[in-house]
């Protein structure tokens, strides 16, 4: 478990530096209509902001990631070892019961990254002033959902998570086993396959899930609470279909970078762990 944990916290690290920039601006995308298109959104973030906007939300998103991944893998892990470890130590699921473990894992790392979560989308589609701190300081953010609704406010989108963390950990284990198995099938795949393989896993998984993301965002910087019928009535009503997808090159261009920088720390830390204490 403690490799597992450990592991999970690096690769956090790699993919919230790689996929952040992206990140934000899926989340402005999603909220806003005043930009057509992602590339329009990234010039004109930077050109009235600066290029650290970009990085805006970083510390509750690196919190978000740590949490996210400590609990995901740690939780697989157990799962692995509990239901499929043979005699001889050998791990052999499937390729669905990969992808089925992982939709399982999804919801514990779902239910622990909900407040980070607010608070990092909050922080993000907020336009920066300097004069006002509730645009840059993810503490006075805190403050100001806690003052206005208390605990509840830190579970505003749960369900939408959950509703976007399953399929996407479905199909994300699902993916990165299956092109793991084709690109290196004797099991020695290095750092770069396993990058590859999460990259891949990574861009197909958002593919799949991003007009559940679009609703949770909604839900979670909106004025007042919303449920999810109204998020997505007022969505499909005012935008239609094209709605669900603003911001989707965006997160499947961050999906590819951010997951194979994930998977590559953590293929990194397992060999210098397995190093060090075996």
């Amino acid at each position: 478990m403690d490799r597992d944990f450990i592991s999970g916290a690096v690769g956090a690290f790699f993919g919230t530096l790689a996929g952040q920039p992206f990140d934000t601006v899926k989340a402005r995308m999603q909220i806003s209509r005043e930009y057509c298109s992602v590339a329009e959104c990234a010039i004109k973030t930077v050109r009235y902001e600066g290029v650290r906007v970009l990085f805006k939300g970083f510390s509750p998103a690196l919190t978000s990631a740590v949490v996210e991944n400590t609990v995901l893998w740690t939780v697989h892990g157990v799962i692995v070892r509990k239901c499929f470890e043979n005699q001889s130590g050998e791990n052999k699921p499937s390729v669905l019961q990969q992808a089925t473990v992982g939709a399982l894992s999804g919801f514990f790392s779902g239910t622990a990254i909900g407040p980070a979560e607010i608070i990092k989308v909050r922080l993000q589609t907020r336009h920066s002033d300097p004069s006002n701190p509730l645009t840059r300081n993810p503490i006075f953010v805190i403050s100001e959902l806690w003052r206005m609704e208390g605990y509840k406010g830190f579970t505003r989108g749960l369900v939408a998570l959950w509703m976007r963390d399953v399929p996407f950990y479905f199909v994300f284990f699902g993916t990165y086993d299956l092109t793991l198995g084709i690109i290196a099938p004797d099991g020695s795949a290095n750092p770069i396959q396993h990058a590859i393989c999460g990259s891949l896993s990574g861009a197909a998984s958002w593919s799949v899930v991003f007009p559940m993301d679009v609703l949770k965002t909604k839900a979670q910087v909106s004025e007042a609470p919303i449920t999810l019928t109204s998020a997505f009535s007022e969505t499909y009503r005012v935008q239609g279909v094209k709605g669900f997808y603003r911001g989707w090159i965006s997160a499947v261009l961050r999906g590819a970078p951010a997951n194979g920088s994930l998977l590559l720390g953590i293929s990194l830390s397992n060999k210098i762990y397995d190093f060090v204490f075996t």
